[in-house]
């Protein structure tokens, strides 16, 4: 079977290690998005959560997949698992390495900010998380992505009661307001989509 052209997510991807300051979310994510993923509901309210060792584990374990938008310069933005660059971000010492795959280019079937929106709800199934427990934080990245790209990629998914039929989610579900997810790194996020702003 022959793949087609839009399954080459990430063209040219090769591992390298870069220092935690030189990651940077991608421009085109609104405040109130990048909230939600970076640090959903329940969000860790506290960083002594993890030890530097495991930060660096779950690093390891959930590479941030960057672009380097001009060669030369050490400057990577992120395209998938933005929450584990922003945890390092948060957690490590901006000189500290943490690895990550880069891509050689982005990809042509999808704009930056739907394909992080849509890495992020389909690795939130993918981990299997208990639906009974997350299932406002899938229902809010599903509302993250544009209806067109659900009905794309993710067709028995596009709808409330699909994703009910499926997963579980209840499709009558309110959204919880964002100050349940009052903690220091979803704070932190919100003071880095500002940063970029500045750019």
């Amino acid at each position: 079977m022959s793949q087609s052209p839009e399954t080459t997510w990430f063209p040219g991807i090769r591992l390298t290690h870069v220092r935690v300051s030189e990651l940077s979310a991608i421009p085109d994510i609104e405040p109130s998005a990048l909230e939600v993923l970076v640090a959903p509901i329940p969000a860790m309210r506290k960083r002594e959560a993890f030890t530097t060792a495991v930060v660096q584990l779950a690093a390891s374990l959930h590479m941030p997949v960057v672009w380097q938008p001009e060669t030369g310069k050490r400057f990577f933005r992120v395209l998938a698992n933005l929450r584990t660059a922003e945890v390092c971000r948060q957690q490590l010492a901006p000189g500290e390495r943490i690895p990550v795959l880069v891509v050689s280019d982005l990809p042509a079937h999808i704009s930056t900010g739907e394909l992080i929106a849509l890495a992020g709800f389909v690795s939130s199934i993918w981990h299997g998380l208990d639906a009974t427990s997350s299932g406002n934080l899938l229902n809010q990245q599903a509302t993250l992505i544009h209806p067109a790209t659900m009905a794309r990629y993710l067709p028995e998914l596009s709808t409330k009661l699909g994703r009910e039929r499926l997963l579980g989610l209840n499709r009558r579900y309110q959204i919880p307001k964002r100050a349940q997810a009052k903690s220091p790194t979803s704070q932190e996020s919100l003071a880095l989509a500002q940063e970029d702003g500045d750019d």
